[in-house]
């Protein structure tokens, strides 16, 4: 009965662990997508709010693309020391 209590937890974490990597997912195609709006309308036709974003775009381009290429990097480091067991001391 212990064991299913157990079994009951992880599923529980792996859940959650997929509810918040595919909520990440969703806010950057969303910020994705709002930048790409930002900068391809012209100025005049952007409602007040989205003004900001166009001011900083290259910020937030920026930011983003730093964001991948850091879990890229991680990704590609964690896998490579899985692979490639025997050359690590």
């Amino acid at each position: 009965m212990e064991s299913w209590r157990i079994l009951g937890g992880v599923w529980r974490q792996r859940t959650s662990c997929r509810v918040l990597m595919l909520l990440g997912a969703l806010v950057l195609v969303l910020c994705y997508t709002t930048h790409a709006a930002v900068v391809l309308t012209r100025p005049e036709r952007l409602p007040p709010f989205l003004h900001a974003f166009r001011q900083s775009s290259d910020l937030i381009f920026r930011a983003l693309f730093a964001f991948h290429v850091t879990a890229l990097a991680t990704l590609m480091h964690w896998f490579s020391r899985k692979l490639f067991k025997h050359n690590s001391a």
